[in-house]
């Protein structure tokens, strides 16, 4: 593989193939089912040996003025360890930017290294005021193997 080509950005929903490239961007746009429901879905699959270095998250539709809801972005052991309750409401920004709050995850460079199976989540919580607007974030996860998945 030359250099060019390595630099070529690769983008995947699946961070177990093409291993010849360090690390995976995992794009994912989330959007609840229903404004007033909280729920938590899995964005994306870690495998074994891998190590989930950062992850972003933008706003793409805002909930309505004085919304309450959040988001948070974490896995099975903490629900907010990559990002904490993130605000989505108009009064702290606009469409695109980004949802901020990291979560103890990434207090320290490197991420979170995975020793068995686990899944990157979102969950989003309605609030006492949701508003009437639906919101919608867009993710990207950057994901790396380690060592060999067993």
């Amino acid at each position: 593989m030359t250099f060019a080509e390595f630099a070529q950005p690769r983008v995947t929903a699946d961070p177990t193939r093409d291993y010849d490239t360090p690390i995976r961007l995992v794009p994912k746009d989330y959007q609840p089912a229903a404004v007033g429901v909280g729920e938590t879905i899995e964005l994306v699959r870690v495998p074994k040996g891998y190590r989930v270095l950062w992850v972003a998250v933008q706003k793409a539709i805002l909930t309505a003025g004085g919304s309450t809801a959040t988001i948070t972005i974490g896995d099975t052991a903490s629900a907010n360890g990559y990002v904490t309750a993130g605000d989505l409401g108009l009064a702290t920004g606009a469409v695109g930017d980004l949802v901020t709050g990291s979560g103890t995850f990434l207090a320290n460079s490197g991420g979170k290294l995975y020793n068995a199976i686990d899944s990157v989540k979102a969950t989003y919580t309605p609030g006492g005021a949701p508003g009437a607007t639906n919101p919608r974030i867009r993710v990207r996860i950057a994901i790396s193997r380690e060592w060999p998945s067993t």
